[in-house]
């Protein structure tokens, strides 16, 4: 698999990703299962990422994994501001859809409900109910979007500076014999 590919791969995710993020922004209900399906696909990257920048820590001859210093160092600027400007819209996001969205919308049969802890706030129209879902939609797609572009960074970091192909270092800060 070439250097590329997997960056290539995580960047289509986060695409997918933000365009379900759009979606759910302009109002349309995205399926649940479309969401738990990207959701898990963006989990696994992040969590691919972090077992490999493990291993090449543990590689690299340190007592301890990489430090966050390690991998931002090899991160471009561009992307760290990027990536800070996207946990500020994902904090204001995450603070403008909890403050929209009381409770959570249900369907009940024939009937639409707004419910918050087994209480029936009130009764939804149809297109109440879609509103309420594409929130819910909007909120956790937001997060999948952090994710996302975190996971991005780590396959940048990971495929940047040589960090695939740093030699164990003695133990100790010995020199190796020449």
């Amino acid at each position: 698999m070439s250097a590329t590919a997997l960056p290539a791969r995580t960047l289509t995710l986060l695409g997918a990703v933000v365009v379900l993020h759009i979606l759910a922004y302009v109002g349309l209900p995205i399926p649940a299962a479309l969401i738990i399906v990207m959701g898990a696909c963006t989990i696994l990257t992040f969590g691919a990422g972090l077992l490999e920048l493990r291993e090449i820590g543990q590689r690299s001859g340190k007592p301890y994994p990489l430090d966050a210093s390690d991998v931002l160092r090899q991160i471009p600027q561009a992307m760290l501001i990027m990536g800070a400007l996207l946990i500020v819209y994902t904090a204001a996001n995450s603070v403008s859809v909890s403050s929209q969205l009381p409770g959570v919308p249900e369907q009940n049969g024939a009937e639409f409900v707004l419910r918050n802890h087994g209480e029936i706030l009130k009764t939804l129209t149809p297109d109440e109910y879609r509103a309420y879902v594409a929130l819910q939609g909007r909120l956790f797609t937001g997060g999948l979007v952090l994710f996302a572009y975190v996971a991005l960074c780590f396959r940048v970091a990971i495929g940047n500076g040589g960090m695939r192909k740093r030699e164990p270092q003695p133990a100790g800060g010995a020199q190796p014999n020449p």
